[in-house]
């Protein structure tokens, strides 16, 4: 978990996405294989991988109890602390930063700490357990421990610069890692079959969700398509405005002699709408109206 914590620090220190990419690569190729699929799943800002539907269903006042405990300092003694911050993870490094720690913990070790809070259902188990870890964690361990439990690494680092160090790592090529991360949903086994190299034998399964890439190179050409498609939508569904005068069935304009003309005529004294005036501009009001009003009526 140290190195974990030291390779976080470095890729927050930069901002060239080459050298985030060539450190997520050194680091990948280095470690043996299943720390590297934890570790990789973890620079992506995820507990679990995306195709699984696991939480943690830890919230800041559980965390914050867990450091408060830890520090042995109630929770409002640490508010200056958390606000000069605003992160719980970068908080909780200063706070535990006085405490002589041997770091023994590894990345598979913190994947059972997880699993097992995602099995508790008490809060208070939930705290103990919490505690117990981060007893045995080092200030800048303890900090990516909780940064990764709420979700927030924040170290400018994207699951798409992850899978350009994958491939880089092993050797595989940056498309053959983005279709199989969409197709599998979770990279650790990305990284497993990049390893072996068997990136080629991964495909589509039946209930298994995916995740759309969309490519780079084509953001600045679609991203005017929506617009252009709702200007079409607009111009096909606004009736264009006419000044002539509407057609009528069986005549070339309206007369005083029409049968239907005459028979609302006759009928509006009694409380029955009128026709509307062929002299309206909108046609679409004249034609919504003329199926109702121009229908022939019989006189007994």
């Amino acid at each position: 978990m140290l190195r974990f914590a030291q390779l976080c620090e470095s890729i927050a220190a930069t901002a060239k996405k080459t050298e985030k990419v060539a450190l997520v690569a050194d680091y990948l190729r280095t470690v043996p294989v299943e720390e590297a699929a934890l570790g990789a799943l973890y620079l992506c800002g995820r507990v679990f991988p995306r195709r699984e539907e696991r939480i943690l269903s830890i919230g800041f006042s559980i965390l914050l109890r867990a450091v408060a405990s830890i520090a042995k300092k109630s929770p409002t003694e640490l508010a200056p602390v958390l606000r000069h911050h605003g992160d719980l993870g970068a908080g909780a490094e200063e706070i535990l930063c006085n405490r002589p720690v041997n770091s023994s913990v590894s990345l598979p070790q913190i994947a059972e700490v997880y699993a097992s809070l995602a099995q508790q259902r008490r809060a208070a188990a939930k705290q103990a357990l919490l505690e117990h870890t981060l007893q045995r964690l080092s200030a800048v361990e303890a900090k990516y421990f909780i940064k990764i439990a709420t979700g927030e690494l924040r170290i400018g680092l994207k699951e798409s610069l992850v899978e350009e160090g994958i491939a880089k790592a092993f050797e595989q090529t940056l498309p053959a890692v983005q279709r199989a991360n969409m197709l599998l949903g979770d990279i650790t086994d990305v990284l497993r079959l990049a390893v072996a190299n068997q990136l080629s034998s991964v495909s589509l399964q039946l209930f298994r969700p995916l995740s759309r890439t969309v490519p780079s190179s084509k953001t600045s050409s679609t991203a005017s398509a929506p617009k252009s498609t709702n200007a079409i939508r607009r111009s096909k569904s606004t009736p264009a405005r006419s000044t002539e005068s509407p057609s009528f069935p069986n005549s070339s304009s309206p007369s005083a002699e029409s049968p239907a003309i005459l028979s609302w005529t006759a009928k509006s004294s009694a409380g029955v709408t009128a026709a509307p005036s062929p002299s309206q501009n909108s046609s679409s009001a004249w034609a919504a109206s003329r199926s109702t009003c121009l229908l022939p009526l019989r006189f007994r």
